[in-house]
């Protein structure tokens, strides 16, 4: 997993770690669906006033295959998603 993540903070030209979180859903034990999104922080005085988190991309990993999905500008909606997996499956 951590080759899965630095291969991926690599594609995006992520430099700061922290900045890129994954959310994991495992569908079967051979199929499981990565979010990545960065995360950003807006600060006043010192203190976080607010943070966001935009989507990169979400990839299919079917077996020992992965599918990527790069969202760039798009939307992450249901029918991105659904549009990708039929592609995919």
């Amino acid at each position: 997993m951590d080759n899965f993540k630095e291969d991926i903070k690599s594609i995006f030209e992520i430099e700061e770690n922290d900045k890129i979180k994954f959310k994991t859903i495992e569908i079967s034990p051979d199929k499981t669906i990565y979010f990545a999104v960065c995360e950003s922080e807006k600060r006043m005085f010192g203190k976080i006033s607010s943070a966001t988190l935009e989507p990169k991309a979400f990839i299919l990993k079917m077996g020992d295959e992965y599918h990527y999905c790069s969202l760039n500008d798009k939307k992450l909606d249901k029918n991105i998603v659904m549009e990708f997996l039929e592609k995919c499956l």
